[in-house]
């Protein structure tokens, strides 16, 4: 339970990889399994596993595939080894593209897909030789990088299987991804006997609205640095030569204080108190 497996670029692994395996005991959750970019796994993944149905679970786990990772066998967010797939909490996270498993696909209750930034309409990102199991997954979609080739109407395949069974929880509906922090995308999901798509929804694609909150803290600290330069010179310079006048030839002090509350128009706003 909570264990993480990490497999480096340019390891070869010739049989299964476990993020947890439990013998009726204790429990095989919350576990994290990381493929990395052209790791070969010559067996099956799996998050968590059972032996048999004594009651204990394998879920939450998570099982996150690279660039180019290769998995020959199969890939359960949770299994039973003598039974079913154990789908709840389970994520399977794709980031990059160019991923294969030579097995079956299944026991995972979220898909997130990052589509690497060089990705085009009618490019691939999974491909499945066995079955990809999808019933009642959520389907999440995101652009890794500052730039995307993708525009309204371009479609990309997310998975691309020999069958695919089962309807995502989101098939029906619009998924929502951001590439960065600027843009956001809203896509079509859906599927046919073969592969599950995402397509760009026409006139979806814009600029992220959160985008001003970067800018408003700046606007802040500015705001109250011109407070300031404000009061050295006006209350700060009057009170300098006051202060000289009274002690000519001499030492003399001054001082300025300042307070209040201002708000600053940004699109949004900004509020600025301070002494």
């Amino acid at each position: 339970m909570g264990n993480t497996v990490i497999l480096n670029s340019g390891a070869a692994v010739g049989g299964d990889v476990f993020g947890g395996w439990t013998h009726g005991v204790g429990s095989s959750s919350g576990n994290t399994v990381i493929v990395n970019s052209g790791v070969i796994v010559g067996g099956s993944v799996f998050g968590g596993a059972l032996d048999d149905d004594s009651g204990v679970t394998a879920e939450n786990n998570t099982v996150i595939l690279h660039s180019g990772a290769t998995v020959v066998g199969d890939v359960y967010g949770g299994r039973r080894l003598g039974g079913g797939s154990i789908v709840a909490g389970n994520t399977l996270e794709l980031r990059g593209s160019g991923q294969s498993i030579g097995g079956d696909l299944a026991g995972f209750e979220i898909l997130n897909f990052h589509l690497p930034s060089t990705l085009a309409s009618g490019g691939a990102i999974l491909t499945v030789a066995g079955t990809a199991t999808i019933s009642g997954a959520a389907i999440n979609v995101g652009i890794d990088g500052a730039s995307s080739p993708l525009a309204a109407n371009d479609w990309v395949k997310l998975i691309n299987a020999t069958t695919l069974t089962g309807t995502a929880a989101n098939t029906t509906s619009k998924g929502q991804g951001m590439q960065g922090l600027s843009l956001l995308y809203e896509f079509n999901i859906f599927s046919d006997a073969n592969n599950l798509y995402a397509r760009v929804v026409t006139d979806g694609v814009w600029k992220n609205p959160q985008l001003k909150a970067l800018l408003e803290g700046q606007a802040a600290g500015a705001a109250f640095v011109s407070q300031g330069g404000e009061l050295a010179a006006t209350q700060g310079i009057h009170g300098a030569l006051a202060a000289a006048a009274n002690a000519p030839g001499g030492v003399f002090t001054f001082g300025a204080m300042s307070g209040g509350k201002s708000r600053y128009n940004t699109g949004s706003h900004v509020d600025v108190e301070g002494f």
